[in-house]
């Protein structure tokens, strides 16, 4: 009895350090430590070319194992390390030249939505770079890197004919150092969100089991013939880099698309044994068709055309799209309905912030908070009173029934 009564002390204690140690920022990782554990540890098995297949047969030969032997020349190790559990890390594919375009991007990521599982679920963002070579902009990079701590670089040279490359390097780092991540998007820059959406569309995503057989939000491409090399840049490329067959796989468009951590794990494990090639989307697809991924349709919440006029509309915050695709239809105008994007954003945040809810935000410079700052203090006021109360009444404890202590005793095991 008198050990129950000392272990009942315990659940106050322990519950005001955890309190203190979220508030505080001083988080320690033994999910983080197990979730890149059973990531290392997974196997992938890559199944045999269906009959129905429309990809060439040469790309179910089997190659020789290689892995990505790059190193990483600026990183931000502890992004994810310092929350037990990320629910969506963003990975933003850019290069220099696109420093507006960046600015936007931080402050839509950065919104103190009022929105109420923004409270409690943990958004981290990076921005992914290659090396251009050069010395000027590389410094540029790493000055850009010390002021806002959301940016990852590798030493592959910066081009879009190794967009390949950086996106195994997205994969490669969540694996390395977000692992505790539950979903993982990968973008181009040129594309903008509405986080709140897309948080509530994942919730439904992970609601639901199992999460590791399909992209959780994908623009799906079907029956698809190849046209890419009408384009310049791909008629400089040598034939052996580009992709070969009358159609391309089933894939999710390369804009950008959402999977759980486990299917970044095995599209990062397949590429170990899969020759790279263009166009990449494609490339991602034959991977999918061997692990048997599942190609979902999600284009409604893609907007492509009209896209300032669609977030301006008083009724977008009742509609179904959330991710604005800015290049399609205004090429070279980009950074204009970026603009206009996150004019039309601020307004509509400031009717949901004038409806009386409250907000919080979580940054990369965030410490970790879950809860808003008096929840904490009432928590710590009820785990004072509660061991005080225990020292100085410990007598009350015996109106306790039998039911209760076993009870009690069950939980505390």
């Amino acid at each position: 009895m008198k050990q129950l009564k000392l272990n009942l002390l315990y659940i106050p204690v322990v519950l005001l350090l955890v309190v203190l140690q979220n508030a505080l920022g001083i988080v320690e990782t033994p999910y983080f430590l197990e979730r890149k554990e059973m990531l290392e540890k997974m196997e992938i098995t890559l199944h045999p070319r269906p009959k129905d297949s429309k990809i060439n047969k040469m790309y179910y030969v089997s190659h020789p194992i290689r892995k990505h032997n790059y190193n990483i020349t600026i990183n931000e190790p502890d992004l994810c390390r310092k929350h037990n559990q990320v629910f969506l890390l963003i990975i933003y594919r850019t290069f220099y030249g696109h420093v507006k375009w960046r600015a936007i991007i931080r402050e839509l990521v950065k919104h103190q939505s009022p929105m109420p599982h923004r409270k409690v679920l943990i958004v981290k963002y990076i921005f992914l770079f290659g090396n251009s070579g050069d010395p000027h902009i590389e410094n540029l990079i790493r000055n850009e890197s010390k002021h806002y701590r959301d940016i990852i670089q590798e030493d592959f040279h910066e081009s879009y004919f190794n967009l390949t490359k950086k996106v195994i390097t997205a994969w490669k780092w969540t694996v390395n150092y977000c692992p505790n991540a539950e979903y993982v998007m990968i973008l181009n820059d040129e594309l903008l969100l509405d986080l709140d959406k897309i948080i509530s569309f994942l919730l439904q995503d992970y609601s639901m089991s199992p999460n590791d057989d399909h992209f959780a939000l994908c623009y799906s491409r079907v029956n698809i013939k190849p046209m890419f090399r009408q384009l310049a840049r791909y008629q400089a490329m040598p034939p052996k880099s580009l992709y070969i067959g009358e159609y391309f796989p089933p894939y999710c468009h390369g804009w950008g698309y959402v999977a759980h951590v486990k299917v970044i794990n095995k599209l990062y494990k397949a590429s170990f044994t899969n020759p790279t090639f263009m166009p990449t989307d494609a490339w991602i697809g034959i991977l999918s068709e061997k692990l048997r991924l599942k190609i979902m349709d999600h284009r409604d919440r893609f907007v492509l055309y009209k896209v300032a006029k669609y977030f301006a509309d008083s009724l977008y915050p009742i509609r179904q799209g959330m991710i604005a695709v800015t290049d399609l239809e205004t090429k070279n105008h980009e950074l204009k309905v970026m603009e206009s994007i996150i004019k039309s954003m601020r307004r509509h945040w400031s009717k949901m912030n004038n409806s009386g809810m409250y907000f919080y935000a979580d940054s990369n410079k965030s410490s970790g908070n879950t809860y808003n700052f008096y929840f904490y203090i009432l928590i710590c006021i009820f785990c004072g009173v509660a061991i005080l109360f225990k020292c100085r009444r410990s007598r009350l404890f015996k109106l306790f029934s039998v039911n209760n202590i076993l009870i009690s005793k069950a939980w505390l095991k």
